[in-house]
């Protein structure tokens, strides 16, 4: 999220110019065909040097691979967990990557730069999120495909896939989310969340969309049916991440602003005490099992691990200078780390 990263003073002054209102902003069916149509997509090249090329360093663990075209920040694993696609930062370019690292490449050139980006229902598409470009841009994992962007106004600044069809998109500067509709491209209305909304995640039932509201230090959750905002949860200082176990029992949301995960039972909307991680947490990911998670801190260049059931911490484990994007191997064998400050992937063998 380092694209999104002003302080509350630039904000205000931000918030005060703008005079873009998303209110019921749409854009028209004509113009997003049924399902995306394929628009381009760049012939394979050697982007990557692998691990054993010499380096500044080396991964802890497993692989290391340094990207040429685009930054490290962004990464999305489909489900059958063959590739990842790897971007963000300031660049107009992502990267498609064999998994395991190193195996094979290509570039994906997009308009604008990633910002966000969340794996569609079908375990194969990306909806990635640009800023510049301020929209959608869908992308398949298996191919490279680009697909037509959905585009939007408004400064959005995440996005979570709720069904095939519906996506949420958080709006910054106008404290709001809204539906997209992924195949008209059609934006509903503004449901008022809290301040400087960023992140989401959606329960595993798809009823609820958790919001993190990095101005105000909560995360607000919204029904999808009635698309309306519950209660505020107070979690810690400026949240900047959150992920909610695959059993629905908990979400744990990485505050930036103090260095610590707060824990958050789903059940009864109750903030658990603070865990405390490394400097700057920017991402966090659940394994499949529900039994740990992983918080990069890019602040301090670690990776701390967490036991689920008993919401301790373990030893922090040293990555790169700027930790800031984490995702798992379906089989949990591998934790892939993209490290904004040197654009790189680590690849981490954890067990499975």
């Amino acid at each position: 999220m380092a694209a999104r990263r002003l302080s509350l003073i630039t904000l205000l002054i931000a918030a005060a110019a703008a005079c873009i209102s998303c209110s019921g902003t749409s854009t028209s069916a004509s113009s997003i065909p049924e399902g995306p149509v394929a628009r381009h997509i760049s012939a394979p090249s050697t982007l990557f040097e692998a691990a054993s090329t010499p380096t500044s360093r080396t991964a802890p663990s497993g692989n290391l691979i340094h990207l040429r075209y685009s930054s490290a920040e962004v990464i999305v694993v489909p489900r059958d967990g063959t590739s990842a696609l790897v971007g963000g930062g300031t660049v107009s370019n992502m990267e498609l990557v064999k998994l395991p690292l190193g195996t094979s490449d290509s570039r994906v050139a997009i308009d604008g730069s990633a910002d966000a980006a969340a794996l569609g229902v079908d375990g194969t598409t990306a909806y990635v999120l640009t800023i510049s470009a301020d929209g959608i841009t869908p992308i398949n994992l298996d191919s490279g495909s680009v697909y037509q962007s959905i585009p939007l106004t408004g400064d959005p600044s995440g996005i979570v896939i709720v069904s095939g069809t519906t996506a949420y998109v958080s709006f910054a500067l106008m404290n709001s989310i809204s539906a997209v509709n992924l195949t008209t491209g059609s934006v509903g209305p503004p449901i008022s969340v809290g301040y400087f909304p960023t992140a989401m995640a959606v329960s595993p039932d798809g009823s609820t969309v958790y919001v993190v509201n990095e101005g105000d230090g909560t995360i607000t959750p919204v029904s999808v049916d009635t698309a309306t905002a519950e209660s505020p949860i107070q979690v810690g200082s400026r949240p900047d991440a959150i992920a909610i176990a695959p059993n629905g029992s908990v979400a744990y949301v990485a505050n930036s602003g103090d260095g610590t995960v707060t824990p958050v039972a789903l059940a009864t909307g109750t903030p658990g005490s603070p865990i405390q991680v490394g400097k700057d947490p920017d991402a966090v990911v659940f394994t499949a099992d529900s039994s740990m998670a992983y918080v990069a801190n890019r602040g301090d260049g670690t990776v701390t691990r967490i036991d689920i059931s008993t919401n301790e911490p373990g030893t922090p484990l040293a990555v790169g200078p700027s930790p800031s994007g984490l995702a798992l191997a379906p089989n949990g064998s591998r934790l892939y780390v993209t490290d904004f400050g040197d654009a790189t992937v680590s690849e981490l063998s954890v067990g499975s």
